[in-house]
């Protein structure tokens, strides 16, 4: 879409929706936002205890009478909340709010009908299948498909992160790219603010992976990278985090006497930014699904901003971002080429800090919530402005 700014003019969001408040994707959208002048009127109710609640639910849960009374709860308390909130431009459903946009372009009508807009981030039918919920409930995943189907088409406007992304959903359900503005997942600058002080012991090598423990992070291949260099001295897997897989990996990496490998368990954020000021990298998803292939994860985002060193495994989306421009090193998601380049990481030392270097001033260019928040009010404005014809085109784009 073509945009233009109006930065004169005020504009205010209703944020709207049980999506995760505590989730890096929130923070960057409100924070890119905020940034640029923009008002965030919060109108959210907790709906999810956890990634494991959501699976269950998922996965036949739903069928449970107690879900449907903490659904209930959770949407009369939006109700309440959202006719306490006063007037706004724009309303943004949060993600996950593939089952929230029903209830708000409900609730939107006795507002005048204003731009709706969901924040997609990720497919949920796709995170069911990737995670084997089909298996338990087939039944439950295909009325996911159909709910994401639908709910996909309810919004003016769709945001996502990757255009690899985009085109698995038009191929998926048919939406035109038309529909979307790309958003990346960036970092929350709350937090990963500057370059981290970084205190490298010479003699020793480490190396950082944190995120969940989930199949399309690709913990199976990092542990077998280590074992390819378990007889390597004084080097080291620091492995920072929580999830499903977790107690296979641990058992992995127990059953093979791997000496190199240490896992911290879960950390929060600033513990984290202590622990990578004793890394010399860190690394990224290296699973071969097709969202971990298709998505720029925030971790990569929040390495750049703090000048941490990135390892990252090859995708369409991962070479389109970094493979041309040296912020980055990239390699083939097995185990032995892994290996391979961390070798050579060792090898060139100084070569991976300058382009960790170069990295943080792409991240500040590029992906920093000021310039995000830039284009996506002008976005948002243009949205406001054209809201007749938009929808007059959406009806005949798809």
């Amino acid at each position: 879409m073509t945009s233009f700014a109006q930065p004169n003019k005020e504009l205010t969001i209703c944020y709207f929706g049980t999506y995760r408040n505590q989730y890096a994707r929130y923070k960057v959208l409100k924070g890119a936002l905020e940034s640029n002048g923009v008002t965030i009127k919060e109108c959210h109710a907790k709906l999810w205890h956890s990634i494991e609640d959501r699976e269950k639910v998922a996965g036949g849960g739903w069928a449970n009478p107690v879900f449907w009374f903490r659904l209930l709860v959770a949407y009369l308390r939006l109700i309440i909340k959202f006719i306490q909130i006063g007037n706004y431009d724009i309303m943004l459903v949060g993600y996950p709010g593939q089952l929230d946009v029903f209830l708000a372009r409900f609730l939107n009508r006795f507002r005048g009908n204003k731009p709706l807009v969901l924040d997609v981030l990720m497919s949920l039918y796709l995170v069911a299948l990737e995670r084997d919920i089909d298996k338990r409930s087939a039944f439950s995943v295909k009325l996911l498909n159909i709910l994401e189907n639908c709910s996909l088409r309810v919004p003016d406007l769709l945001i996502h992160d990757t255009p690899e992304y985009v085109e698995w959903l038009q191929n998926q359900y048919g939406l035109s790219p038309e529909r979307y503005y790309l958003v990346p997942l960036s970092a929350d600058q709350s937090v990963f603010t500057k370059p981290i002080n970084r205190k490298l012991d010479s003699n020793t090598f480490n190396i950082l992976y944190y995120g969940t423990f989930i199949q399309n992070h690709g913990i199976d291949k990092i542990l077998k990278t280590a074992q390819t260099l378990n007889k390597q001295d004084n080097l080291h897997f620091y492995m920072v985090g929580d999830g499903p897989e977790r107690e296979k990996a641990e058992a992995f990496a127990k059953g093979n006497k791997l000496k190199n490998v240490h896992f911290l368990g879960w950390k929060n954020q600033h513990e984290l930014i202590e622990i990578m000021e004793s890394m010399n990298i860190a690394l990224g998803p290296f699973g071969d699904t097709p969202q971990s292939k298709m998505t720029v994860q925030n971790k990569l985002y929040e390495c750049m901003a703090m000048g941490l060193p990135l390892l990252i495994g090859e995708s369409p989306a991962t070479l389109r971002q970094f493979g041309y421009n040296q912020v980055a090193i990239l390699t083939k998601r097995d185990p032995v080429f892994m290996a391979e380049a961390i070798e050579r990481m060792i090898q060139n030392p100084v070569a991976i800090e300058n382009m960790a270097i170069k990295a943080r001033q792409e991240y500040l260019e590029k992906y920093a919530l000021n310039v995000l928040g830039k284009g996506l009010r002008e976005e948002l404005e243009w949205l406001r402005s054209n809201i007749t014809e938009i929808r007059k085109r959406n009806k005949t784009i798809d």
